[in-house]
């Protein structure tokens, strides 16, 4: 136990924490949560990837004009 402004928090290990939601939740629920975040960061590579290639776009268009 720490304490911050004479408040007491715990310090969780990540995997003390996702033990803790399957047990509470289950398997299937901590699966989901762990798909979601997936998907987040797959989207959040595409927007990249989208914007990446617009600006690419852009470059080789100004670059044919010359």
């Amino acid at each position: 136990v720490n304490y911050i402004y004479d408040n007491p928090w715990f310090r969780l290990l990540k995997t003390e924490v996702e033990q803790f939601i399957e047990e509470k939740y289950g398997k299937a629920y901590m699966q989901l949560i762990k798909l979601k975040m997936e998907l987040k960061d797959i989207e959040a590579e595409l927007k990249t990837i989208y914007n990446q290639t617009n600006e690419l776009e852009i470059r080789r268009k100004e670059v044919k004009k010359q």
